[in-house]
């Protein structure tokens, strides 16, 4: 059996998200061999035949970056995803445009008469955004608290919400 190993610089504007992490599944899953990338700067790891597990290896722009090749075609597999990188995956995705992100939220009076605490967030893309609306009556931080830090909650709490 033999291992290969490729090093990339991540040169996508957006880092790896989920178009670019799409093309990588779909070049890696013509192989049999187990692909593994791995962000250099985090060590975070993933399968690279999965968009979800390359997502999570938050590989953002400029990150080094190696794909693993273990298994009976990695020789196959190495040679093709060195062609792939090169020529193919640094243009999977393209600079997200700026928006303008000052203009005024406009409700229907129907909702302003509740007289609405809003939330503003960063945009990203354009568009309109859809989804479920929960209200969420408490929030337990501490669920959401790690090992790196100890004093989240203060730190949440010290945060303006935007």
């Amino acid at each position: 059996m033999t291992n290969r190993t490729l090093q990339i610089s991540c040169s996508l504007p957006n880092g790896i998200h989920a178009r670019p992490a799409s093309h990588l599944e779909k070049a890696c899953a013509e192989f049999a061999c187990q692909i593994t990338l791995t962000n250099l700067r985090n060590g975070n790891q993933g399968n690279a035949k999965s968009v979800l597990s390359v997502v999570g290896t938050d590989t953002l722009l400029n990150d080094e970056f190696t794909l693993t090749f273990e298994g009976c075609d990695a020789p196959e597999a190495f040679a093709a995803l060195d062609i792939f990188m090169r020529d193919v995956f640094p243009y999977c995705d393209e600079p997200m445009a700026n928006v303008d992100d000052s203009a005024k939220v406009v409700l229907p009076q129907s909702l302003m008469r509740y007289n609405p605490e809003l939330v503003k967030g960063n945009t990203l893309a354009k568009g309109i955004g859809a989804g479920v609306l929960v209200e969420m009556k408490t929030f337990n931080i501490s669920v959401y608290a790690t090992n790196v830090c100890d004093n989240e909650a203060e730190r949440f709490a010290g945060q303006e919400h935007r």
